[in-house]
């Protein structure tokens, strides 16, 4: 592992190591560096799995205390459905819960900030 303070950034944080000897077992790795993520986890598909839950696909690792705002609004009614509960299936995938119910007949957009 690259950088030990970000377990969940992926296959980016991991490289073979450069050291004459192979390992570096009991020391510091010899590709330890610190990695910086400047960019959001972007939402890569959203599928409507019933009346009230929605899943999310993410194109990068995220920890589930990472607080952000996520809101769905119908775009014929001009109307934001309040979140219940967030369940993180792994931590590229997530399940959201909604207190009301979603329509087939309308379209929605999921906005994703923070």
């Amino acid at each position: 592992m690259i950088d030990l303070s970000a377990p969940c950034m992926g296959e980016v944080n991991y490289e073979s190591s450069v050291d004459d000897s192979g390992g570096t077992p009991g020391k510091q790795n010899s590709v330890s560096r610190f990695i910086t993520d400047t960019g959001m986890p972007t939402i890569k598909n959203a599928f409507i799995t019933d009346a009230q839950h929605v899943t999310l696909y993410f194109d990068k690792p995220m920890l589930p205390e990472v607080t952000g705002t996520l809101a769905i609004l119908s775009t014929i009614a001009n109307y934001s459905f309040s979140i219940s509960h967030i369940n993180f299936i792994n931590e590229k995938q997530m399940i959201i819960q909604i207190t009301e119910y979603l329509s087939l007949q309308e379209q929605y957009k999921l906005i994703l900030s923070n």
